[in-house]
This record gives C-alpha cells, structure tokens and sequence, in this order.
C-alpha cells in the first residue's frame, strides 16, 4: 500500500470515528435509467399521521411517470391511547386496499412497495403499525423497502446525524426522474414529502430488480 492510499484510509477512519459529516462521493452518480427494471410499482411511505402513496410506471427508454399519487391522513377519531393508533391503523389499511385494486387486477401481479419500519427511535410503532395494514391490504406480498437503503440509491448517501440526508436532499434526488404533470392545477396533485419519500422507495424497489436480475 503505498503513502498516498494509506494516508486516505486513514483519513476515512478517523472521519468515521469522530462522526464527522459525511459527503457522497464525488464519483456518484445518479442511477441510469437503464438500472431500473420496466414496470409498474405502486409504493407507500406510511405513519399514522401521514400515508404518501405514489404510482410509478418505467417505461424504458420513454422514462419513468409518475401516473397518481395521493395522500391517506386518518381522521380525528376521539380516541385515546392504543385505541386511536388501532383506529388509524385500521383507516389507512382500508384507504390502502382501495389504491391497491384501483390499480392492480384482483388475480393479477401487484407490486406494492413500503417502507420497512424501523425498530429503532422514537414512535417506531406508527410506522410498524401502519406497514402491517399495508401488508395485509396487498394479500401480503408487498415488499418493505428500507428508508436508509432507498437513500443510498437514489440520493448517493444514507445520511448521519452528523450530516442528515434532508427532504431537499430527496426532492432534487427523485425529481431526477419524476414530478407533478405540469397540467394538473394546485391542490391536484399532492407533491409533498410523504409522496416524494413513497417515490424513492418505488424507484429503488425497481433499481433493486434490476440489480437482482442481472446479477
């Protein structure tokens, strides 16, 4: 090994040892459209709170649309407690079940995509909760896709918390590819960070095909 590569190595480990920020590398690129499997993926980025949804259709070389998106927010129920979360829960399965055969024939393929939940931070329960909703609205063959795993894809980086991959980190990431049609008005057409986050998880879900098939 010689003076120069040891003197990167080291510097890589003492940045990783001393949290120091961590920046993509300058060599990253953003995936071709050729490393995404052509297809139709629908994918959830779900909480209690907030359920971003978004329909994504590659179509080769014509590029990746995104064809609908929306946007599930449970009611207030006047509940409490674990009561409220099962009550959420229970709303966002029934709103997901309806995207899904909207979309998808009932003995057909679907390709349904959602965020793995986290076991780790605070309220890992609205998520977990959530997905298992999800789950079972895709007669349980919906895949989870890590949030951390989908950032190294489409955004060159996980992120620290040192140095965060931020929601203009994942906006600029996915409009790379996709965004609003330009003739649908205000308020048509959601485009905020449950849907943008719901279509990063859609694009590494193909880019993931894709790398599982030519590999």
């Amino acid at each position: 090994m010689s003076n120069e590569q040891l003197a990167i190595d080291l510097g890589r480990f003492n940045a990783l040892a001393t949290g120091a920020p961590q920046r993509k590398s300058a060599s990253w690129t953003p995936p071709a459209l050729t490393a995404f499997r052509p297809g139709t993926v629908l994918a959830f980025d779900q909480t209690l709170a907030n359920t971003g949804w978004a329909l994504l259709q590659h179509l080769g070389e014509d590029g990746i649309r995104l064809l609908d998106a929306g946007m599930i927010r449970p009611p207030v129920n006047g509940l409490t407690s674990h009561e409220d979360s099962y009550a959420r829960a229970k709303f966002i399965g029934d709103c997901a079940l309806r995207v899904i055969d909207a979309y998808f024939l009932p003995a057909g393929p679907r390709e349904v995509v959602y965020e793995r939940p986290s076991m780790e931070g605070r309220r890992t329960e609205s998520a977990l909760l959530a997905g298992l909703e999800i789950y079972r609205a895709s007669n349980a063959t919906a895949t989870a896709v890590s949030n951390r795993h989908a950032k190294a894809v489409i955004v060159g980086r996980a992120g620290t918390n040192a140095d965060p991959v931020t929601k203009a980190h994942v906006k600029a990431a996915v409009e790379h590819y996709v965004s609003p049609s330009r003739f649908m008005g205000p308020g048509d057409f959601p485009w905020n960070e449950h849907v943008r986050d719901a279509v990063m998880l859609g694009l590494t879900r193909m880019y993931d095909q894709m790398k599982a098939a030519t590999s």
